[in-house]
C-alpha cells in the first residue's frame, strides 16, 4: 500500500490504515509514543507514503531525547557472539517458515550453513542456505559430525531458538521496549 489509490484498488483499507497511523502519531505528538512504537514494530501495519510523511513530520518537529537513568543498549549494537546467534536464529526461522522444516532439522541446517560460510566465505553473497529437502535426518547428523559441530552448539542454538537463553531474551527485550 504505497499510496491511497482512489480510482482503482481498495481505498477503504488504505484510508483505515492511514487513520491508525494518524492516531498513533497524534498520541506521540502529545507525549505518549507507545502506540506509534507498537505500530512501527508490527509486522502487519502497512507503512504507506502518507503514513511515512506523518512520522517524518513528527520527527522533524520533536527532538529525540534519551530517557533518564541507565541507557539500554541500542538494538543495532551487539557483540560478535550475539550477532552470530541472531544470524543463526534468522536461518532457523527461514528453514521453519519458508521451507516448513521440523524444528530440530531447521536448527541443524542453520548450523551447517553457518559452518560452511565460515569455512569457505562466498564473496559478497552472505552465507548460503542449504537445500533442506535434499538431506535426510541421518545425512544431516553425518554432515554435522564431519563438520565438527559439537552437541553443545546444537543444544545452545536449540535453546536460543526456543527462547530459553538469557542473551536471546536480552536481545528480544531490547527490540521490544
Amino acid at each position: 500500500m504505497e499510496r491511497i489509490d482512489w480510482v482503482r484498488g481498495r481505498p477503504l483499507e488504505a484510508i483505515q490504515e492511514y487513520g491508525r497511523w494518524r492516531q498513533a502519531v497524534e498520541q506521540a505528538d502529545k507525549g505518549d509514543s507507545t502506540a506509534l512504537v507498537a505500530m512501527l514494530r508490527s509486522e502487519t501495519a502497512a507503512l504507506g507514503l502518507e503514513a511515512r510523511q506523518l512520522v517524518a513530520d513528527l520527527l522533524e518537529r520533536h527532538r529525540l531525547a534519551k530517557k533518564r537513568g541507565r541507557q539500554a543498549v541500542p538494538a543495532y549494537k551487539s557483540t560478535p557472539s550475539e550477532a552470530k546467534v541472531a544470524q543463526l536464529l534468522a536461518h532457523v526461522r527461514y528453514y521453519r517458515r519458508d521451507n516448513r522444516q521440523p524444528f530440530n532439522k531447521a536448527v541443524r541446517l542453520a548450523l551447517l550453513a553457518w559452518n560452511e560460510e565460515q569455512r569457505v566465505p562466498k564473496e559478497g553473497t552472505g552465507w548460503g542456505f542449504l537445500a533442506s529437502d535434499d538431506y535426510s535426518e541421518r545425512q544431516l547428523d553425518e554432515m554435522i559430525e564431519q563438520a565438527g559441530i559439537s552437541h553443545k552448539e546444537i543444544e545452545s542454538l536449540t535453546l536460543a531458538a526456543g527462547g530459553r537463553r538469557g542473551s536471546t531474551a536480552r536481545i528480544r527485550r531490547r527490540r521490544t521496549g
